[in-house]
């Protein structure tokens, strides 16, 4: 989902007017939601030191 405030002039009094624009995108990953297809990425293993706080909620995978 996308949105943000748009600013336009009203036709009617002149006065500059702040409105709502909001588009809706739809998302799949198409590696787990198609049958037969690979990945051609290749991701690198790397180290880090994650938030615990950010991982906590990566973790509860919004259920929690």
């Amino acid at each position: 989902m996308f949105w943000k405030w748009i600013e336009r002039e009203n036709e009617e009094t002149g006065e500059k007017e702040q409105i709502p624009f909001h588009r809706y995108y739809k998302v799949i990953d198409i590696i787990k939601q198609a049958e037969g297809l690979e990945s051609k990425r290749k991701t690198a293993a790397f180290e880090h030191d994650p938030i615990d706080s950010a991982q906590k909620i990566l973790d509860c995978k919004g259920i929690c």
